[in-house]
């Protein structure tokens, strides 16, 4: 059984979700950063290792935001 929301819940919805927007886009912000960060800096063979793996933390960071926004937006790339 649904029912309408009152204005009243839906502004109180709207409070909640509007900071987990900012959060999520602060985020990716650092994500992206991080990526341009270690694309700019000197490759040694000693830290292959460490850059693949925080390359994958990486891309599974920017991965879950677009599933998050595809199951609850409907937006997919």
């Amino acid at each position: 059984m649904y029912r309408e929301l009152s204005p009243l819940e839906e502004r109180v919805i709207t409070a909640q979700v509007f900071p987990m927007g900012l959060l999520v886009t602060a985020e990716v912000s650092d994500l992206v950063k991080r990526d341009a960060e270690i694309s700019e800096a000197p490759i040694f063979v000693q830290q292959m290792d460490q850059i693949v793996a925080e390359r994958k933390r990486i891309d599974q960071g920017l991965l879950l935001v677009a599933q998050i926004n595809e199951m609850t937006l409907g937006i997919s790339a």
